[in-house]
């Protein structure tokens, strides 16, 4: 919606990155009056068991060099690798997967720089 900004990050990230693990959770950072974004959005809280995870942040941050894929905002591979890496449920092997898919073609590019 306007007037917020969000990127998606974990599994729902990776699923337009590098899918390799299937959760059907969403998780996105977001900046702003996260009352007014689940209104906006038709989302309701739950106390538990809930498939849709805002993350507010005051920091600009995570949404340094995020990408735009299929009309969704991703969050930078270097974030989704670490968001990833940090996560349960097998989170680490997802992180894998964006490691080898979007981070090793950086790292080589690089390296055949020098």
């Amino acid at each position: 919606k306007e007037g917020f900004q969000y990127a998606l990050t974990l599994f729902a990230g990776a699923r337009y990155r590098a899918p390799f693990v299937r959760i059907n959770r969403l998780h996105a950072y977001v900046q702003g009056d996260i009352e007014s974004i689940t209104r906006e959005l038709g989302l309701k809280p739950v106390s538990s068991g809930g498939n849709v995870l805002l993350i507010p942040t005051p920091d600009e941050g995570v949404f340094y060099k995020m990408s735009r894929v299929q009309d969704r905002n991703i969050v930078s591979d270097v974030q989704l690798y670490v968001d990833l890496k940090n996560a349960h449920s097998r989170g680490e092997e997802q992180a894998e997967a964006v490691a080898q898919r979007c981070l090793q073609p950086i790292m080589s590019e690089g390296a055949a720089a020098q």
